[in-house]
């Protein structure tokens, strides 16, 4: 028996719901949509500004079929292709062609970029002004996934790669006297950009606090070979007394990852006067290191043969020599007492033996015997009672100083002579009369 009409379209609708129910499920989405998801990025620094700039933009489109839109010549279809023609086109071409761009600052070692649009971004992180990183750019693909038959959103997370330059910062000796010379020598490597990147630098600035920099005194050295000035690098003496380096941009494509010493000499010359500190602060491409110096003072109080303060009194101070007598070719300063009656000097290096010679008396007084010191930083614990300022605790005091009285010397025509000369008028006289008596008796 033939199947009727009616069975022929039963059997038709079962058919069709079958072959519905075994076909391949299709990702719907609603026409023309944009997908969003997060990026985070690791491995940055406090202060460090990261940008995101879209290169690939994905949409799904009225078909449910994805579309990209993109401005990069010759487009490549996959993500090493991507990484590899990001490597290979300058930052400035690429940045020039992104879509859309987000900006962060750090405020940890992470930032999240939150609901940007699904694609292919090129994220590139700015040194911020805590390190001297050199971070390599970075491919994010946070394009949509498939998702039980669904489009759906893809987050990525990311650990950018950086380089660093490692300053390290190191000083002759540990004894800083004010007026004094001392070499110092800074270690780092050249940063490793991307084969891409334009602007490449590396600056070595010093900013000294109580130093004055020997811009001319600058030798760099790779290893065992003495750099050029003037081919591999420049120099600017600052305002403030320090220096700027400034390396040439083939030296640095050539020399990734190179470790550098630069050594300088600088002097002494102004230590802060409430501390008895001065520092010297070296920046390689942001990166620092700080080295800080501490100097001491002396003082001592002028008094008089009943303990008053005596002012007038000018002491000169001098480095010592082997057997403690004043070095007069090392003259370091002087000072004079006021009311009172406090000597006082500062910028002295810590284990070192001075002199102090009284160059002035006070009129009426007699000259002190020269005074030795040295100075212990362990002593060195108190304020100096002669300035305003309250200083660090980094003065040493030295027992009071007292100038004698002259004697009473004979003065011409003073109480001093009065006498003999009175005993020589009677003996004059005396001899006269005799001779005047002796002359009569003759007759």
């Amino acid at each position: 028996m033939k199947p009727s009409f009616k069975n022929k379209v039963l059997a038709g609708i079962c058919m069709a719901a079958l072959a519905a129910s075994i076909a391949p499920a299709l990702a719907f989405a609603e026409a023309g949509s944009r997908f969003t998801s997060d990026i985070t990025v690791n491995g940055v620094t406090n202060g460090d500004t990261v940008t995101a700039y879209e290169l690939v933009d994905s949409i799904v489109g009225d078909d449910n079929n994805k579309t990209t839109v993109t401005n990069l010549t010759d487009y490549p279809s996959t993500d090493s292709e991507l990484a590899s023609y990001v490597e290979n086109y300058p930052i400035s071409y690429l940045i020039g062609q992104a879509i859309a761009s987000a900006s962060i600052t750090a405020s940890g070692s992470s930032v999240t970029f939150e609901d940007l649009d699904d694609g292919a971004w090129l994220i590139v992180v700015t040194n911020g002004t805590e390190d001297a990183r050199v971070y390599k750019n970075t491919v994010v693909n946070n394009d949509t996934q498939i998702i039980n038959g669904s489009y759906a959103a893809n987050p990525q997370t990311v650990d950018v790669k950086s380089t660093d330059t490692n300053v390290n910062k190191t000083i002759d000796g540990q004894s800083f006297q004010q007026g004094q010379s001392y070499d110092f020598t800074v270690t780092f490597a050249v940063p490793s950009f991307p084969a891409n990147a334009t602007g490449k630098t590396l600056t070595v600035k010093d900013t000294p606090t109580g130093f004055t920099d020997d811009a001319s005194s600058i030798v760099i050295k790779a290893g065992d070979s003495t750099l050029a000035k003037g081919t591999d690098y420049n120099v600017t003496a600052n305002d403030d007394g320090g220096f700027t380096i400034s390396f040439a941009e083939d030296y640095i494509s050539a020399n990734p990852n190179q470790q550098l010493t630069v050594t300088y000499t600088a002097t002494l010359t102004d230590v802060a006067a409430t501390n008895g500190t001065a520092s010297n602060h070296i920046t390689v491409n942001d990166d620092d290191a700080k080295v800080t110096v501490n100097t001491y003072g002396i003082y001592f109080k002028k008094i008089d043969a009943n303990g008053n303060a005596l002012p007038g009194a000018t002491f000169t101070l001098y480095e010592a020599t082997e057997d403690g007598q004043a070095d007069t070719s090392k003259v370091y300063g002087t000072s004079t007492s006021g009311d009172d009656g406090y000597i006082y000097f500062s910028g002295l290096a810590q284990g070192k033996t001075y002199v102090a010679v009284e160059t002035t008396v006070p009129s009426g007084k007699q000259k002190v015997e020269d005074v030795i010191i040295t100075i212990d930083s362990a002593s060195a614990t108190k304020d100096n009672p002669a300035t305003s300022e309250v200083e660090e605790d980094n003065y040493q005091q030295s027992s009071d100083l007292t100038d004698p009285d002259q004697g009473i010397l004979p003065q011409t025509g003073g109480a001093g002579t009065l006498g003999i000369t009175a005993v020589g008028v009677v003996l004059i006289a005396g001899g006269a009369i005799a001779a005047v008596r002796s002359r009569k008796k003759s007759e």
